[in-house]
């Protein structure tokens, strides 16, 4: 399944930790655009996923049908992806 992330690369010492940015139930990860560019320019690697079902994320089954559980695989698949490229575990924001 593919699942939107928004990128933005650290504009400094990319040695800090990378931030992984997720919605709440009525958004979609542009909604974090003004964090990511703030700490991207802090030195952090950015990322902001799109739930399945939002954004531009595709879904197996209709947004009524997803259950929590499914959000959290995609959190995981994200964080899993994101310590293989920065060699470290992402400090995880959310609302909602």
């Amino acid at each position: 399944m593919n699942l939107e992330i928004i990128h933005r690369k650290s504009t400094g010492d990319s040695s800090k930790r990378p931030l992984l940015f997720v919605h709440g139930a009525w958004s979609m990860a542009w909604c974090w655009e003004n964090f990511l560019t703030w700490f991207s320019e802090k030195g952090h690697d950015c990322y902001a996923r799109s739930l399945r079902a939002h954004g531009d994320s595709e879904s197996n089954k209709a947004l009524k049908f997803v259950r929590i559980d499914d959000y959290v695989d995609d959190v995981k698949q994200v964080v899993h992806r994101i310590k293989t490229e920065c060699g470290q575990k992402p400090v995880l924001f959310g609302h909602s």
